[in-house]
């Protein structure tokens, strides 16, 4: 006589299916979780990232704002005689004006 295995029911079937689709979920939620726990140092060096050429935009600014102070206070205090007075000065007036901006025009066309 031949043993028969019985076979699975239907029950079965949709039972261990709903466990795969129960572990499968349980694994997505442990990774979104991991997620999650990155994230605030995911958006801490995305800042920083952008935050970088806009303190250098600043640091340039700066330098071009002191330098045109100086400019401002030598014309003011009066150039002496044998000295030619600075201004109008021919390459160096808006030259780290012209360097923000094409630094930002090569941005845009990147």
């Amino acid at each position: 006589m031949i043993a028969l295995t019985p076979s699975p029911t239907t029950h079965q079937l949709a039972l261990a299916s709903l466990r795969e689709e129960l572990e499968a979920t349980r694994h997505r939620v442990a990774e979104l979780e991991g997620l999650l726990v990155e994230l605030p140092t995911i958006f801490e060096r995305k800042f920083q990232q952008q935050l970088l050429p806009v303190e250098r935009q600043h640091r340039l600014l700066m330098e071009e704002n002191l330098h045109l102070r100086e400019q401002a206070h030598y014309v003011l205090q009066g150039a002496p005689e044998n000295e030619k007075p600075l201004l109008p000065l021919t390459g160096r007036l808006g030259f780290l004006s012209r360097r923000l901006l094409d630094s930002r025009d090569e941005k845009t066309a990147a």
